[in-house]
């Protein structure tokens, strides 16, 4: 049988991962990032669930001539981000309202573009995407709590 001590638990994996690097233990106090694919997660942003897409709806299968709008609702404890998708924009709303920015983060090959915006009191925000494009959305509020949600393969420009 293997040795499999680092398997235990996530703090002690992480350790193993640093002494491997040869990593400076001197910045604990920064914030820790984990490689996970090819994305970067940072270990204090919760990672949302998806609890409603309408690409899997039971319509969703049916063509027609005109891409409808994409709906999705991502949900962590406490905070719900909620959007529309339809061609090269997001429309979405925060809920509950309060105070915070929503980070728009798309991948390139130069590293990550971040788009910000503010939401109204009632929650809501707007980005324009560009094209073509894989997004998530952060949401950070008033104290720092981060909720994201997971990677997105928005809409792409096609060729006839």
């Amino acid at each position: 049988m293997s040795d499999a001590r680092w398997y235990e638990g996530d703090d002690q994996l992480l350790e193993e991962l640093r002494v491997a690097r040869g990593e400076d233990r001197s910045g604990e106090d920064q914030v820790e990032l984990v490689m996970v694919g090819y994305d970067i997660v940072m270990a204090d942003t919760v990672e949302a669930a998806l609890v409603h897409d309408s690409a899997v709806d039971a319509m969703a299968g049916v063509r027609s001539d005109e891409a409808g709008a994409r709906m999705l609702t991502f949900a962590a404890e406490g905070v719900e981000i909620e959007f529309e998708l339809v061609g090269g924009r997001i429309v979405g709303h925060i809920d509950p309202p309060g105070d915070g920015v929503v980070h728009l983060e798309q991948p390139t090959s130069t590293g990550p573009a971040v788009t910000d915006a503010t939401p109204d009191e009632l929650g809501a925000f707007e980005f324009a995407l560009r094209l073509p494009t894989t997004f998530r959305l952060r949401f950070v509020d008033g104290a720092g709590r981060s909720v994201a949600t997971g990677w997105i393969d928005g809409p792409h420009e096609t060729s006839r």
